[in-house]
């Protein structure tokens, strides 16, 4: 290894200037592959650009070499977090805490990680350990105050997020955690402080840093009725959030999708179905009531809501062999036996027993499961199939204000989401058509107009007798995690419906984008 060379990335992490440091780590990695701080720091580099599996990849090889470092394992066990790989993550995490206890940072990532496997107590005691040893460590304070706010903790939520503040007032996190936990009426302080850092170009953020900035100056200008100074940072945060999509990748994808899972496919494997009814599967795009779903559903006394699990993305990864979809993986399920189908089938069931107990039913809610149904419905004919439906330019307008994970970068702008809409639905379209399984098709407005018909009707669908709980979804204490923290803790409103029309002298390109899915005209 060239010393003068590596110390030069190393100087230009610390300034946070990663991409000026990633040539030169790649071809210090050309000439020695598995070196443990090489890969370490091109960890840190693809964690900075948002590309999961990259920084995944250099961060387990540099934990294979360096198994006694702890910073390894904890930056490990984050990035494994982000990917969706919890039991991993938090793996990692333990090793991370058994070599270096006196780390709050390590903490931090244990509790994280325990809060993504829906064991909040575990996760409070390791991220007060955190505070403990770290007394200013924001990201402690501000893990404490989504954990609260995931369990309906509002005063909690806010104490933590209070001391948050006080520790570090001008931190990016921190302000837009502010942001969305109020409504405004008036124009407050903070934002003179979110446009006041982000005014500063001296001043090295993180990419999703910077994007969060602007999703929360947004966010606010959003609530003053602002609607052009809200697109404009939404368009701005936009920028720093996603990595660049490609449509006409997407294209192949789903046209190779349609080809391969045919009738004749599912036909010749019928053979590998188990028998279980348990599995509850609600999906379709992000933000089109799925966690709404799941709350009325895992109401029930004997079912139980699991959140957004991620083990069918974890299937499908090992069929990519962790690439994107392209030829190989068709040829890899072509050469998966009955065996496989059933290994992976039951390997799912013993996760819901892990979580449901003995509770009849229990709820997946993974939106982008609808990329997987077709092992999903070969695995479990008898299961529940819920599909939601949201007005499709509210759905959009949802997503494309909301700063989702890189994953979903086909939000990277108007047309591009406006696109991959059309295509997801031509290929629901598709499994409706093929799928040995009956998919309710459950709207979203429907609920919110009709909430004591639709409920019952979905209670039916997964084979439950009625319950009045269900009717009182908001009053449940089970942890949520996604983006509906907060309207899943009150009664059903009307407000998300029609929502796009505040947006619509700035979303022309989506409208057009759309298509045959866009606003009617009157």
């Amino acid at each position: 290894m060239n010393p003068a060379a590596f110390d030069h990335a190393l100087d230009l992490i610390e300034q946070k200037r990663y991409k000026e440091a990633e040539p030169i780590l790649l071809d210090l990695h050309d000439r020695d592959p598995m070196n443990a701080r090489i890969n370490f720091s091109l960890g840190l580099v693809y964690d900075d650009a948002d590309e999961v599996e990259l920084s995944l990849a250099h961060l387990r090889r540099a934990a294979e070499v360096a198994k006694k470092k702890s910073i390894v394992f904890e930056e490990l066990a984050q990035i494994l977090i982000r990917a969706g790989e919890y039991d991993e993550a938090l793996e990692a995490a333990r090793k991370a805490v058994k070599l270096d206890p006196n780390v709050g940072a390590s903490y931090k990532a244990l509790g994280d990680a325990y809060a993504k496997l829906q064991r909040p107590v575990l996760a409070r005691q390791a991220l007060q350990k955190a505070i403990k040893l770290e007394p200013e460590f924001p990201g402690a304070y501000l893990a404490l105050h989504l954990l609260e706010k995931s369990l309906g903790d509002k005063k909690k939520a806010q104490e933590y997020l209070d001391k948050a503040r006080d520790v570090s007032p001008k931190n990016p996190s921190v302000l837009y955690q502010e942001a969305i936990a109020a409504k405004y009426k008036e124009k407050p302080e903070n934002l003179d402080t979110i446009e006041e850092v982000l005014g500063d170009e001296e001043k090295e953020f993180k990419r999703n840093q910077r994007a969060h900035l602007h999703y929360a100056a947004a966010k606010i200008y959003d609530d003053l009725g602002e609607m052009d100074d809200a697109f404009r940072h939404f368009e701005a945060g936009r920028k720093f959030l996603y990595s660049p999509y490609s449509s006409k990748r997407r294209r192949w994808q789903i046209d190779a999708f349609k080809e391969f899972f045919n009738k004749e496919f599912f036909e010749a494997r019928r053979e590998v179905a188990l028998e279980s009814a348990k599995p509850v599967f609600v999906f379709g795009m992000p933000r089109s009531g799925t966690t709404l779903t799941e709350q009325i559903i895992g109401r029930h006394p004997k079912a139980v809501g699991a959140g957004e699990l991620t083990y069918f993305h974890s299937e499908m990864v090992k069929l990519r062999d962790g690439a994107k979809v392209t030829p190989e993986f068709f040829k890899n399920i072509l050469a998966m036996d009955p065996k496989a189908f059933r290994r992976a089938g039951k390997g799912y069931l013993s996760l819901l027993d892990s979580i449901g107990g003995k509770a009849a039913r229990v709820v997946d809610k993974m939106p982008h499961n609808f990329e997987n149904l077709w092992m999903m419905a070969l695995l479990f004919p008898n299961a529940s199939f819920i599909h939601l439906n949201r007005n499709p330019i509210d759905n959009c307008i949802s997503i494309y204000t909301t700063p989702l994970r890189d994953g979903h970068n086909y939000a990277s702008s108007q047309k591009n989401l406006g696109e991959y809409y059309c295509m997801y639905r031509e290929l629901m379209d598709h499994w409706v058509e093929v799928l040995p399984v009956k998919i309710r098709e459950q709207s979203y407005e429907a609920m919110v107009e009709d909430q004591e018909r639709e409920s019952r009707a979905l209670i039916d669908h997964v084979g439950l007798p009625w319950d009045d709980a269900c009717l009182e979804f908001y009053k449940g204490d089970r942890q949520v995690t996604t983006f509906s923290i907060d309207q899943v803790r009150r009664p059903i409103y009307k407000s998300s419906v029609n929502r796009w029309k505040r947006y619509e002298a700035q979303v022309g390109e989506l409208v057009e984008a759309l298509g045959p899915y866009g606003p009617k005209k009157d």
